[in-house]
């Protein structure tokens, strides 16, 4: 590395210092992945440099601007061997020459080894994408620049779409391969239930498939016009702490809040998870949702199990500020990733949810109605990727 200095992580000596050598390990910094057209990416960022570790983190690949790759063309900057298919998803590597520093772009699709064009022998992983049956790429764009990195697509719900108009009423497979690469375990999807008949209550439900719990994620209309049409959900990774704002979002139309629920993946032990909702019309006038004393009506995931009840909400009016406070976890195990879901009542016999849902290792989904007359529709938004 000869004395260069790599942003946020400092000076290199070009001596193996093992400090700096963990430092380095998995480095990402820029590389960011972008849509260029039906045929073609690029990695970087216009006028700034970015630096990627090889995957065998014995070397930095540092590069300026843009790298760019077209599914038409051969060898570095291109496709690896072969020519492109429709339908087909694509890894995007950096490469590089060790011998002089040379880097290029590469699209392949194996995860791991792809087959490198003559003189370059450093690699690493930056990206998948994916062309349609009519060979176009899929247009998206990415949010983050590290090693974790959400992207999101830019296409209309017809060319997104898991699952439509189906009357399962026994947990049936949600397959998402088609729009995130095998390295992804995270999706942003968008749900929506309809009920098709008028007696008894209909639940829609989805969650990761094979989870032990039965409905980590249950939709509900109650009674001809149902109570709990649409909302929106929020993710709060890894285990959980106490705090205040944990997470806030801002809601910029009067919106009837039904209820409010949340669920996770991993149970506390030893005590119940306890959540307040705090609102208003801006951060320094908000006020807590439920009374802490008395009958405790805060959001509550009880010890050992995954999911809470639902629980009435106020009208936060027109542009709301929510705010979520986790005020107790698990004593023992804290719990571990958390979804807050928020349900409105507008009166409707659809159910619309967008949120965040962990699939299982073929990123595949599961879910069901419990009417076969009702309708299960699964739309793909993003995923998380992973380097």
């Amino acid at each position: 590395m000869g004395g260069k200095t790599i942003p946020g992580i400092g000076k290199s000596s070009g001596s193996p210092v093992a400090d700096l050598t963990a430092a380095l390990r998995g480095y990402v910094r820029g590389a960011r992945l972008s849509y260029v057209s039906d045929a073609e990416i690029s990695v970087g960022t216009t006028g700034e440099s970015s630096y990627v570790r090889s995957d065998d983190d014995s070397y930095t690949i540092e590069w300026s601007g843009l790298k760019n790759a077209l599914l038409s063309a051969s060898g570095a900057g291109g496709l690896d061997t072969g020519s492109e298919a429709a339908d087909t998803g694509y890894f995007v590597f950096i490469i590089a020459k060790s011998s002089d520093g040379t880097v290029a772009a590469l699209l392949s699709t194996s995860q791991t080894a792809p087959t490198m064009p003559s003189g370059y022998d450093k690699k690493r992983r930056i990206g998948w994408v994916r062309n349609d049956g009519s060979s176009n790429l899929l247009k998206f764009y990415q949010v983050g620049e590290g090693v974790n990195r959400w992207v999101y697509y830019d296409e209309g719900t017809a060319a997104m779409t898991v699952i439509a108009y189906s009357s399962a009423s026994s947990w049936s497979d949600a397959d998402c391969s088609e729009f995130m690469p095998p390295t992804s375990r995270l999706c942003d999807i968008q749900y929506k239930f309809q009920k098709n008949t008028s007696d008894g209550n209909h639940d829609g439900a989805i969650r990761t498939k094979g989870s032990a719990e039965a409905d980590l994620s249950i939709f509900r209309n109650e009674g001809q016009l149902g109570v709990k049409t649409s909302g929106f959900s929020v993710f709060i990774p890894g285990t959980l702490s106490t705090g205040d704002g944990k997470t806030c979002m801002s809601i910029p139309i009067s919106i009837p809040m039904g209820s409010f629920r949340a669920h996770v993946l991993t149970a506390p032990v030893g005590a119940d998870i306890k959540i307040q909702i705090a609102y208003g019309a801006s951060a320094d006038a908000l006020s807590d949702m439920w009374s802490e004393s008395g009958p405790d009506n805060r959001i509550t995931i009880d010890d050992g199990e995954y999911k809470s009840g639902f629980h009435a909400g106020e009208n936060p009016g027109s542009w709301g500020l929510f705010r979520i406070d986790i005020d107790q976890v698990g004593s023992g195990t804290a719990g571990a990733d958390l979804t807050v879901v928020f349900e409105t009542d507008n009166g409707a016999q659809e159910t619309t949810k967008i949120g965040i849902m962990p699939t299982d290792e073929n990123q595949t989904l599961e879910y069901k109605g419990t009417n076969g007359s009702n309708r299960n529709h699964i739309y793909f938004r993003g995923y998380m990727e992973c380097l």
